[in-house]
């Protein structure tokens, strides 16, 4: 099976490949049949630019896996990768435009042509997915399984389900004293070579409980003689592996994590990300800023910042700025205290700060010192981290990303005096489903109608 789908991943990452410059191509015809302006252009520039778009897509295609093979028999559409690599393909092409805006080229075609390669994007992997389950239920695949409890009765279940009905399990092998309870036929591995020399087997897959892991070196030796495809599937519980297999030197490593700090998405475009949000958010803000900090001023005597401390990433603590909202007080009783809701420390100014969330503005130089990113779970004081991760399970593992300004428990209402306990559960949600796109989308919420949360106060 991983052969034949090998074989459809080469073809579709050719004709994926290909595809901007289809993409191209039709947005320009499309231009031409509806014309908006003079076509005056350098046809030399738009060759440069849709070679450039071609080369970039390959290497973003390639690394949010639009070209991965095992994702051709996946339950989920590939949209959402798709989205991604188009964002990030034309996101350069943009920055390339900036620089050459000297040019004369179409800018139009580049949001057409985004839109015509996101299509044909998903139309290939549509078809070819078509294709591979066609095939398979055709010429379906021979499968011994070596085990015979209920693990290997669901792997051979859900390796139907994968290939649409196009594999079937011909056979189990019993490993030691296993308890049976899969159904068909149940053979020895020598049973297996004969099956194999009538061309009755095509694949091997050794699916044993984990208790019995100290055999597969054994079996995989005893399996060597067979000449069949050999793989093997194991059972983990409940630990969502993230990556593949890597390589350390000559030792194997499985991702066992569920952050994604280790991705170079992570490191590089989300930290990217905040740098330029985070500059383009200062110097919008400005006017306001200047406001404020006079504001603050004229309401009472202490300086514009509030500076406390916050636990972030791996549990460092790191000095987080925010406008000044309450009366000058003993550092002691602000890191232990919690805000209430008529609480008689705040400054007029400050209340309104607090509801806006305006008193969080200063903490964009945070962003620009590496201590927190734009979205993220938000930052406790010491003293309740301290707490909670003695009362909560699971605590400790918000901090395995940046804590950001705003976070997916914020936009959904959980901010100020709220379960600590299901903001957990958002946090851990927004770690396992880390993207740039959610990222976004936590932006324009907090924009649109997370400014004024009922419970910051």
């Amino acid at each position: 099976m991983i052969r034949r789908l090998n074989v459809y991943g080469f073809y579709l990452g050719i004709v994926t490949s290909l595809l901007p410059l289809l993409a191209y191509l039709a947005a320009w015809y499309a231009r031409l049949l509806r014309p908006i302006g003079p076509l005056y252009f350098d046809p030399a520039i738009h060759m440069q630019f849709a070679v450039l778009t071609t080369i970039v897509w390959i290497v973003m295609a390639q690394h949010y896996g639009v070209l991965s093979a095992a994702k051709l028999l996946s339950c989920r559409p590939g949209a959402r990768s798709a989205v991604m690599a188009c964002l990030a393909t034309y996101s350069a092409v943009f920055a390339a435009l900036f620089i050459y805006r000297n040019t004369t080229y179409l800018r139009s075609l580049v949001p057409l042509s985004a839109a015509i390669l996101f299509l044909l994007t998903i139309a290939a992997q549509a078809a070819f997915r078509s294709v591979a389950f066609v095939r398979l239920r055709r010429h379906k695949l021979r499968i011994a399984v070596i085990g015979v409890d209920r693990f290997a009765r669901r792997t051979g279940a859900r390796l139907q389900r994968a290939s649409g009905k196009g594999c079937e399990i011909v056979a189990h092998v019993a490993v030691s004293n296993e308890p049976v309870e899969v159904r068909g036929r149940i053979c020895t591995l020598e049973e297996v070579a004969q099956l194999k020399r009538q061309g009755a087997v095509d694949d091997v897959v050794i699916a044993i409980s984990p208790a019995l892991y100290s055999q597969v070196p054994q079996l995989v030796t005893k399996l060597e003689s067979l000449c069949l495809p050999a793989r093997a599937v194991f059972e983990i519980g409940n630990i969502p592996v993230r990556e593949k297999l890597s390589h350390l030197g000559s030792v194997n490593i499985v991702d066992l994590g569920t952050s994604p700090a280790d991705r170079i998405e992570y490191i590089v475009m989300k930290r990217a990300f905040d740098i330029l949000f985070s500059i383009f958010a200062m110097v919008v803000t400005a006017p306001l800023t200047i406001l404020i900090g006079a504001a603050i001023k004229l309401s009472s005597p202490g300086p514009v910042l509030f500076v406390q401390s916050r636990v972030g990433l791996q549990g460092r603590v790191f000095p987080m700025y925010k406008f000044r909202t309450m009366r000058v007080a003993e550092a002691a009783h602000s890191d232990t205290t919690w805000t209430t809701q008529n609480d008689s420390r705040r400054t007029w100014i400050g209340t309104l700060l607090r509801r806006s969330s305006l008193d969080e503005l200063p903490q964009f130089f945070n962003v620009l010192k590496g201590d927190m990113s734009v979205v993220g779970p938000r930052p406790e004081r010491p003293h309740f981290a301290q707490k909670f991760l003695s009362e909560i399970e699971q605590y400790d593992s918000r901090h395995r990303l940046k804590v950001g300004i705003t976070g997916w428990a914020q936009v959904n209402g959980l901010r100020g005096d709220t379960s600590i306990r299901s903001r957990l559960e958002y946090d851990l949600y927004y770690i396992r489903n880390w993207s740039l796109l959610l990222d976004l989308q936590i932006v324009v919420r907090t924009i649109t109608a997370g400014m004024f949360a009922r419970n910051a106060y």
